[in-house]
């Protein structure tokens, strides 16, 4: 689960403790499901969006950010191991889900 390192002072001494943020996981369990459901419902997918959220300021009003597949080729989506294992269980499906992010 997530955490936060804070900078504590006891007196003189300073102390850094990392505090947990559990919510931090949840919530992103929360947006996973959302996905889920809309998927299942027959919703059109969106590209690929990047989601930020600082859960200790309050919420801005623009959260998503357009996010193209990684150029470098780090990213797990460009692993032929990958995409051969994701062939075989759902089928040819992944060269739309490639078309979508990288637009």
């Amino acid at each position: 689960c997530g955490g936060l390192v804070f900078q504590l002072s006891e007196g003189s001494r300073r102390v850094r403790t990392v505090v947990p943020m559990a919510f931090q996981s949840v919530l992103a369990g929360i947006m996973l499901a959302a996905d889920l459901v809309k998927h299942s419902a027959g919703f059109p997918m969106s590209p690929t969006t990047s989601t930020r959220v600082n859960l200790l300021r309050p919420l801005g009003s623009h959260l998503h950010d357009p996010k193209a597949k990684d150029s470098s080729g780090r990213c797990i989506c460009s692993d032929d191991d990958f995409i051969a294992a994701y062939r075989r269980k759902y089928g040819e499906r992944v060269d739309q889900v490639s078309d979508v992010s990288a637009a």
